[in-house]
């Protein structure tokens, strides 16, 4: 029953949708045929023809007289292109040690070199015959404790010559023919102050002098830390005009502890140069 009453309800939507289409068509055809209808003419219209009036010549009309402005025409100006300026690092400055620290410092690597000298003191005495190889031996170890060629050379002389004479083969007094020698090398009584007090009004001068490669360069540099340390005003003058990057190395090393550098051109007269330095130094009332 159910699928039975299910048909007849779509049947009957299909005869409905059917006729509305049907009637939708009948009523479209009315109106297109209503549309296409002509109307019946109507009566004829009478043409009225009026005479034209007499027209008056239109006096002329005086347009006024606009004044257009220009604009006003700024000079050209041509505009410097903007250039940016590059950045500069300004080079970080080096804190010199005070005296005390650096004195602490001296004897820290002093108490090392003296532990290598005495450790070779002793394994020069241990051996039973003192040949070329074992004294080669000592002399590096003298130069590796920062005693220099010079002195080392001396050393090993005095003490060959004190061995084989005396025939030490006490280690005690073996070592104290060492420092015997070392002190004999130091020489105490040498004045080794730096003289930097100049005349009335006037800064002290120190001229540092030397062959190439003797390290004037670096010496100037480590001296002006010591007198940056000692809280005094300094100026370099970098005379060595001849050296390639003699005066560039100069200024690297016054920029660390931001002190000055006077320089003049590549090849000019060194003498023009310490003259400049020296008016610099007492226009700026340095010390």
């Amino acid at each position: 029953m159910g699928d039975t009453g299910r048909l007849k309800a779509v049947e009957w939507l299909f005869w409905t949708i059917l006729v509305l289409v049907a009637l939708s068509i009948v009523v479209a055809s009315v109106i297109v045929w209503r549309s296409n209808r002509q109307l019946p003419p109507g009566p004829p219209t009478e043409e009225i023809t009026a005479e034209p009036k007499p027209v008056s010549p239109a006096e002329p009309i005086e347009k006024p007289e606009t004044v257009v402005e220009s604009p006003a025409v700024e000079p050209y100006e041509p505009t410097q292109p903007v250039v940016e300026q590059p950045v500069i690092e300004q080079p970080s400055l080096e804190v010199p040690e005070a005296p005390t620290s650096r004195f602490a410092r001296l004897r820290r690597r002093l108490a090392g070199s003296n532990n290598q000298l005495a450790r070779a003191l002793a394994d020069l005495l241990s051996v039973d015959r003192l040949d070329a190889d074992v004294w080669d031996d000592f002399e590096a170890t003298l130069i590796a404790s920062d005693l220099g060629v010079g002195p080392t050379t001396e050393l090993t002389d005095a003490l060959r010559k004190e061995l084989s004479v005396d025939g030490v083969s006490d280690p005690a007094k073996a070592k104290q023919v060492l420092r015997s020698e070392l002190i004999r090398l130091v020489d105490p009584s040498l004045d080794r102050s730096l003289n930097t007090q100049g005349a009335e009004n006037k800064p002290g001068v120190v001229l540092v002098v030397g062959v190439n490669g003797v390290g004037k360069t670096t010496t100037v540099g480590k001296l002006a830390r010591v007198l940056v340390a000692e809280d005094k005003s300094v100026l370099l003058g970098a005379a060595d005009t001849f050296r390639a990057a003699a005066a560039d190395q100069l200024t690297t090393w016054g920029d660390r502890v931001g002190v000055a550098t006077v320089r003049g051109p590549e090849g000019s007269d060194p003498g023009s140069v310490a003259f400049e330095t020296i008016d610099k130094a007492i226009t700026d009332n340095v010390d």
